[in-house]
């Protein structure tokens, strides 16, 4: 029996995963540094041991609005970059039986929802998986690198 490792959490209310091989980790108790002129949907930045990681918000990304509270970020590499995403709680880390992993529907697969990967059968229902590749657009990735090429530049000349 073949089984793949998603980690599910939940956005407004909703819960979606990313493949457990793409998170490199979780972080729980962070500070976001905000940066003026930001790509969208990025919060601003963290630094984690001494490294700059972008922090990308998931409810922003579904046009939903931000809340105060605690918040995770489920720590993801992506082309060579490590990315923050925010959510807003983590549910659990769950293996899946290859026969309960589905093709997005048809009518749902869209150029703006290109990014959900797949569908799962969770012991708990139904969960839309993630391609943490898709979540960024390709201009979107060259801004957050351009951002982080700034922040690295004004942190050497202070």
């Amino acid at each position: 029996m073949a089984e793949t490792r998603f980690i599910i959490f939940r956005v407004a209310g909703s819960d979606y995963s990313f493949e457990l091989s793409y998170v490199n980790g979780i972080e729980e108790n962070y500070n976001v540094v905000g940066i003026p002129n930001c790509p969208e949907n990025i919060k601003g930045i963290i630094n984690l041991r001494g490294v700059a990681i972008p922090v990308y918000s998931l409810r922003s990304r579904f046009g939903e609005p931000e809340e105060k509270g605690p918040k995770k970020l489920v720590l993801a590499r992506i082309r060579e970059m490590t990315i923050g995403f925010e959510v807003d709680s983590i549910v659990r880390i769950e293996d899946v039986d290859v026969h309960n992993i589905l093709a997005v529907p048809v009518v749902v697969k869209t150029e703006d929802t290109s990014y959900m990967n797949c569908i799962i059968n969770t012991s708990d229902g139904i969960v839309i998986n993630l391609s943490v590749r898709h979540l960024l657009t390709d201009e979107s990735f060259s801004d957050i690198t351009e951002l982080l090429n700034k922040q690295n530049e004004g942190e050497e000349n202070d």
